[in-house]
């Protein structure tokens, strides 16, 4: 049976942030560091969605078993967003395929289905990252099944192993070094901070974060935020043991 959970909600709000977060095409809601580590913690037990409240307030869902979760705007559905006018009662389905989610939108709804900009026609699988729009209003699904360049990656949160180059791996580590040094509030290290130490041009660095930014599902993300979600789950993963010194 299915089952789902409502993990909390922040009521942090962003100046020119919406009810959706974001425009018709499909950008992600932009997150506080705070709110980034909440989806990190969430992720450990598995897929959730998260969308923006009216009140800039984001809200999280975590999903988990076998069956199907209803999108509307009834106060009964799973995910319910009763604010949004726009939104059908019964808008979408999302449907869990093994470890997996799919969308659909097989006429239920009167304005459709779009993921990333794309209307549903059909039941849709979910990728990392896809932005669904329903209404006016955005929800991102993020999974902890990461994937790079078409080849399926086992990870997932909590495992150790990840298949990394040398060079990805040593990169990563100077990533994460200042977040592991004991100071409060340290941010991940930059690209010419990372290109000195490991004696790399910047340009080297850049094409190493490209990649490990697309293996990490992060690649949507502004860059600053980019970063610091690679650094929080490559720590997270075990993936950096020595990066302390």
């Amino acid at each position: 049976m299915l089952s789902y959970a409502v993990v909390g909600q922040s009521n942090e709000s962003y100046p020119g942030m919406g009810s959706s977060g974001a425009s018709p095409e499909g950008p992600r809601p932009m997150l506080s560091a705070a709110e980034l580590q909440r989806v990190l913690d969430c992720l450990r037990s598995g897929s959730l969605i998260y969308f923006r409240a009216p009140d800039g307030g984001l809200q999280l869902i975590a999903l988990s078993g076998p069956g199907e979760l209803v999108v509307g705007r009834q106060a009964t559905c799973a995910v319910a967003l009763p604010w949004d006018p726009s939104v059908s009662r019964a808008h979408a389905v999302l449907h869990a395929l093994g470890s997996e989610w799919a969308i659909e939108d097989d006429g239920l709804s009167r304005n459709g289905t779009f993921v990333n900009g794309e209307r549903v026609t059909r039941a849709r699988r979910l990728a990392n990252g896809d932005a669904i729009r329903v209404g006016s209003t955005v929800l991102t699904f993020r999974s902890p099944r990461l994937g790079y360049e078409g080849q399926t990656q086992t990870l997932h949160i909590g495992a150790s192993e990840v298949r990394l180059t040398a060079a990805q791996r040593r990169v990563l580590e100077a990533l994460c070094r200042p977040m592991l040094d004991a100071v409060p509030d340290a941010l991940p290290a930059g690209n010419r901070q990372i290109a000195e130490e490991l004696f790399l041009s910047v340009e080297t660095v850049k094409s190493h974060m490209r990649s490990l930014s697309a293996l990490f599902g992060v690649d949507h993300l502004p860059q600053s935020q980019r970063r610091y979600v690679m650094a929080q789950s490559a720590i997270r993963l075990g993936l950096v043991p020595g990066a302390r010194q």
